[in-house]
């Protein structure tokens, strides 16, 4: 009969394990070294190698939920950085259902503004300002903000040309490494501006690497046809990773232990994990949380560890999970009832649990998992997520009233107030949404801004306006994404027009 004990108590010093055998308690999370991988980070260092004799690479980094992919991207950016290339990363985000347009995209650009100085980045921002191209905000150090993307009266192709404008730019003076995450989440914005960008890498100092969870990408996932069109390329090189064997396994929980970790141990993990790193050290930490039986499910093993936490610690994650993958310093400031001093308290304890980790180029902080954030939002209660989205909603409304709401900030407003149920402000909000997007040339999120502004008019319009005034801009923007954007929303106007007018009578 299989032993299923805890391997650690919070008691002592040591407990014991399967066989009686004395183990530490678990001081760490996360192995603080690199573990395997050598074959996998070989191919993305011959990538970067090629990008810094001016041959520009892609690299897909494919691999299922916890298999490491941004552990082994952190060791690419020491790498890139030790051989002197820039870096910028951006992350897609899980908002809603991809209404935020460019998301990974501005984060690079907020990556790259953090990591040279003022002269430097005037002179690369100074040429698309000439062409009335705005990529900074008028306070070009401020990281506090999302970057605006506001392209005038230009077209999206000629956004295109100036985005990649600027990163080659960056990249004829320094190499350049630009990572996009979780591309599984990428909204249709930000894929057609990677199709114009794989093109342009070719002949740059540019390796972009692109992750994704590769059990998301589903036959009918929207994603999969660009992404197996870029892996028929022969300038595209694919990454997968695997599950660690149980050599590296016992590797990477002897760096967590400080010490050679019994082979009842490591079999166990290895057993429960299925080789899979993050569920691995997941169930190793969660030892750590009273002397009972590990956890069955992935989910209870992660929430085992965050209700071990005060409860300070387990209301800011609860913030944070509701706001998303990243979220800022101030954000939270303004959304938790705690005191500067108790708020700063229980981040350090929550990054000291592995569980949160600081941002300096958001200034705030993110999930060292997205399985993490995913656990702690499921696990709400549909009145804590409604109340958590409300108050989200109006920090960030009051936030954004002295800058101007920009398109990051309009978008989430839309998701937070359509979250929270509360149709009054989601209507105008996803008005706004639609508009901002419109700005971006980003016709796909626009037409789902406006879709859904259509879909809630009814119950949205007695309560916060009196006449059909806003009817126009949302019948003229759907009107537009729907012959702006691909074949999957591709509608007639005049078709489109006459059905929202219907349904908008008075």
């Amino acid at each position: 009969m299989p032993d299923n004990r805890s391997y650690a108590d919070n008691a002592s010093p040591a407990s014991r394990g399967a066989g009686g055998i004395i183990v530490r308690v678990v001081g760490r999370v996360s192995s603080p070294l690199f573990v395997g991988r050598r074959d996998e980070l070989a191919a993305l260092e011959a990538a970067l190698a090629r990008s810094r004799e001016g041959v520009g690479s892609v690299v897909l980094v494919a691999g299922e939920a916890g298999m490491g992919k941004s552990r082994l991207i952190s060791e690419v950016a020491v790498h890139a950085d030790r051989h002197g290339m820039a870096v910028a990363m951006g992350e897609c985000l899980p908002l809603g259902e991809g209404e935020l347009p460019y998301a990974p995209v501005v984060g690079a650009l907020r990556s790259l503004a953090s990591q040279v100085d003022d002269a430097e980045l005037q002179a690369l921002v100074a040429p698309l300002r000439e062409e009335s191209a705005e990529f900074m905000p008028h306070d070009s150090r401020s990281t506090d903000h999302v970057l605006d993307l506001a392209v005038g009266a230009g077209s999206q192709l000629r956004m295109f040309e100036h985005l990649v404008g600027l990163l080659t730019s960056t990249a004829r003076r320094r190499a350049l490494v630009l990572v996009v995450e979780d591309f599984h989440w990428a909204d249709r914005s930000t894929r057609d501006f990677l199709s114009f960008l794989v093109r342009a890498v070719r002949r740059e100092p540019i390796a972009l690497i692109i992750t994704y969870r590769s059990d998301e990408l589903q036959r009918h996932h929207p994603l999969r046809p660009f992404v197996l069109e870029l892996e028929r390329s022969d300038r595209t090189t694919r990454v997968e990773l695997g599950p660690f064997t149980s050599a590296e396994l016992r590797e990477q929980v002897t760096a967590i232990l400080d010490q050679s970790p019994p082979p009842p141990l490591v079999d166990r993990l290895l057993e429960r994990s299925e080789g899979n790193p993050f569920f691995a050290e997941e169930l190793l930490a969660s030892s750590r949380v009273g002397n009972k039986p590990l956890p069955s499910s992935l989910r209870d093993i992660l929430l085992a560890r965050v209700e071990a936490q005060s409860s300070a610690v387990r209301d800011v994650l609860r913030i944070a999970a509701v706001a998303g993958r990243t979220v800022d310093h101030a954000l939270l400031a303004a959304t938790a009832d705690l005191s500067e001093t108790d708020l700063n308290a229980a981040l350090r304890d929550a990054v000291g649990a592995y569980l949160l980790a600081s941002e300096s180029s958001i200034a705030g902080y993110s999930f060292r998992h997205a399985l993490t954030r995913e656990a702690i939002y499921s696990d709400l209660l549909a009145g804590e997520r409604q109340r958590l989205h409300v108050k989200l909603a109006r920090a960030i409304s009051d936030q954004s009233s002295s800058t101007g709401a920009r398109s990051a900030v309009a978008a989430e407003l839309a998701h937070h107030w359509y979250a929270a149920g509360e149709l009054a402000a989601a209507l105008p909000a996803s008005i706004s949404a639609g508009a901002a997007a419109e700005d971006l040339h980003a016709s796909n999120e626009a037409w789902r801004h406006y879709q859904r502004a259509l879909e809630i008019w009814d119950g949205a319009r007695p309560l916060c306006c009196a006449s059909n005034s806003p009817a126009l801009r949302v019948i003229a923007g759907r009107a537009w994404a729907g012959c702006a954007g691909g074949p999957e929303i591709a509608t007639a106007p005049l078709a489109v027009a006459t059905a929202a007018a219907s349904s908008v009578a008075m």
